[in-house]
């Protein structure tokens, strides 16, 4: 496997690019890191992390920690448990270089969460963090620099929505009795989320028949993941349903279909969600 991976390297670049130091020791040699060499220090993950063979790690560099808030630092610093997990959501057991990172691919990391990679051609990004410098290839792994700190999600989709109820009780109900949950769970997507107060502005025009409940629903899907920075002002992005959703941009913010974007970005096991102030009512049924 890891000739595999060193032979594919040659071919792409002309040179073997393999460092014989482990990930911590390449890591901990340069100086981009030290604040990650250190939390992996202060979790205890200096053997795991120079033992474990055939791994992948998205780095972020003192910069990118420097973007966390200090109490999260600081609160992480402060629970071991909490910051092996958030370090853990950085590393897969998968070798894993740049042309395998494709556009929506999907790889399991070391706490049963998901990497979801967006490829343009020009840009990658790995759960929305742009991924800066690519493709260093060490004695057990691969090394990949970001320009984020990726913390763990809390789940997927569809758990997300229910561990959140306080508002979006109403969208997971009809996501369940739609019959939609299972999707939501199995795919990569991105769910323009109406939040309570949205539902309750509609209630008398949501159909109360399973269909046609679906498919207002899967209007408000789009298969694949897309992140804020991705959006432009005119844009088209397709649901579910085969129809188009308009993007508006302006200095009052971002709507999607004519509703605001009320908080984006939020990253999932399955995709991303941004929550919304309207229900999307497909032109069919309007």
């Amino acid at each position: 496997m890891w000739r595999e991976v060193v032979t594919v390297c040659l071919v792409l670049t002309g040179v073997a690019c393999l460092d014989k130091r482990n990930i911590v020791e390449y890591l901990s040699h340069q100086t981009e890191y030290s604040t990650l060499v250190s939390l992996v220090s202060q979790a205890g993950l200096v053997d795991t992390l120079s033992n474990i063979k055939f791994a992948t790690v998205f780095a972020p560099t003192n910069a990118a920690f420097a973007t966390v808030p200090t109490a999260t630092l600081d609160s992480l610093r402060n629970n071991t448990q909490l910051l092996r997990r958030v370090l853990l959501n950085h590393v897969t057991n998968h070798s894993l270089i740049s042309p395998q990172l494709q556009d929506n691919e999907r790889y399991d990391n070391l706490i049963g969460g998901s990497f979801i990679f967006k490829n343009d051609g020009n840009t990658i990004t790995v759960n929305g963090v742009k991924i800066s410098g690519t493709d260093t290839i060490v004695a057990n792994g691969v090394i990949h620099t970001i320009d984020g700190v990726l913390l763990p999600p809390e789940g997927d989709i569809v758990t997300y929505l229910a561990k959140h109820d306080d508002k979006f009780s109403d969208l997971f109900a009809a996501i369940v009795v739609a019959g939609l949950d299972g999707t939501l769970k199995g795919g990569v997507f991105t769910l323009f989320a109406p939040n309570d107060k949205a539902f309750n502005a509609v209630i008398g025009s949501i159909p109360t028949d399973q269909t046609k409940l679906a498919d207002l629903l899967k209007y408000h899907v789009v298969s694949g993941s897309v992140f804020s920075n991705e959006l432009k002002d005119g844009q088209k992005v397709s649901t579910l349903t085969g129809q188009q959703l308009t993007v508006s941009i302006s200095n009052n913010g971002v709507k999607i279909g004519g509703a605001t974007v009320v908080q984006a970005d939020i990253n999932t096991n399955s995709g991303v969600i941004h929550e919304i102030d309207g229900v999307l009512i497909p032109p069919s049924t309007s």
